[in-house]
């Protein structure tokens, strides 16, 4: 025997393990009596004496498992049974039937109306004891189901965003742009509204590649993310198109706050500066394509049409002469072109990656 102080921590230990159990019966006798065996098997009980009053208070408080008389004034046992079943519950309810109906016609009658065991009246201390253990396997059982079900959702959430992230430079990747810009194309088809796209790529990106190596060209890469993030807004997305090219999503702007916002994108890369293993710093610069979905778009025209356009800004971009902003209206045919300042695009203090400049 352990002592008693021991035996205190085991039965609190036990408690904390075993849940609550609803006990309704109109019997005070029959309640009395239960309550203490269920209370020293280490359950937490709350008794009423009808159906009436159980329901009431299955809807306020959750309980795994319910006792309850079949034979009770106002609802009995089966329109219990019934109306527990019928409500929408996180987890399951075990329901035990009280009775001292022993025909087969009374059991079909009461596992059809969602009882899920019975125990006969008067009850003996030995077989509730024997139903509540096999009550506690199905409880824990689905338990652990509950527990397997939550784990399993969050991995794929993070299997989601995983799939959807570059993770080289952090940004949405080519499935997400796409997945987002069919949403967005959707809505302002629906409402009316605008959003803009931009088109970058890093100039000169494989003649760097070519001269320091790729893993130097994936840090150029890192640097040209952060610098994006740091020039949109929250609302805006970046995602990594392919290879050296980045695509933003603009919510509510027209193609004139496209291409302001596309400058920023500019400045702000220009600003970077990238230090090879010997040598001077060499300026990172983008060159940018501008399209903008506007509210008068054919219905007919799908967001492919909006990502062509801004590809062939880009395009025209590169053909300018690089480190500039250029748009492609969807409404219009000829590209509208905003050069950088200086004659390469951006101040002297560092050369830009250029093929006049450290390139060969």
């Amino acid at each position: 025997m352990f002592p008693p102080s021991l035996q205190d921590e085991r039965r609190k230990e036990t408690l904390r393990k075993r849940g609550k159990v609803l006990l309704v019966d109109d019997d005070v006798v029959t309640v009395s009596l239960l309550s203490h065996c269920l209370q020293e098997l280490g359950y937490e009980v709350t008794a009423v004496s009808d159906g009436l009053a159980a329901r009431r208070l299955f809807r306020i408080h959750r309980f795994p498992m319910v006792i309850t008389d079949w034979e009770m004034p106002g609802l009995d046992g089966l329109e219990l049974c019934r109306e527990i079943r019928n409500l929408k519950l996180p987890s399951y309810t075990y329901i035990i039937m009280l009775t001292s109906r022993h025909e087969r016609r009374h059991l079909i009658e009461g596992l059809s109306a969602g009882a899920d065991d019975f125990v006969s009246k008067p009850f003996d201390p030995d077989e509730i004891r024997a139903h509540l253990h096999t009550s506690e396997r199905i409880l824990s059982l689905e338990a652990q189901l509950l527990d397997a079900n939550q784990r399993l959702r969050l991995m794929n959430r993070r299997l989601r965003r995983t799939s959807r992230l570059d993770p080289l430079m952090e940004i949405g990747n080519r499935m997400a742009f796409e997945e987002e810009l069919v949403a967005f194309h959707g809505q302002a088809m629906r409402r009316g509204e605008e959003y803009g796209l931009v088109m970058c790529d890093v100039d000169h990106f494989k003649r760097f590649n070519d001269r320091f190596g790729h893993q130097k060209g994936d840090e150029i890469l890192r640097q040209v993310a952060a610098g994006i993030r740091q020039s949109i807004r929250a609302q805006d997305s970046a995602f990594r198109y392919g290879g050296e090219e980045v695509l933003i999503l603009l919510q509510g702007q027209n193609l004139e706050r496209s291409m302001a916002a596309a400058e920023r994108v500019r400045r702000q890369v220009g600003q970077l500066e990238f230090q090879p293993d010997s040598g001077a710093p060499c300026r990172i610069t983008v060159s940018c394509g501008v399209a903008s979905c506007p509210q008068n778009l054919d219905p007919a025209r799908g967001w492919r049409s909006i990502v062509e356009c801004a590809d062939r800004a880009l395009y025209q971009a590169k053909n300018a002469g690089r480190n500039r902003v250029a748009a492609f209206s969807a409404d219009h045919a000829e590209p509208a072109s905003r050069p950088a300042d200086g004659p390469q695009g951006g101040p002297s203090a560092a050369p830009i990656l250029h093929p006049s400049s450290r390139l060969p």
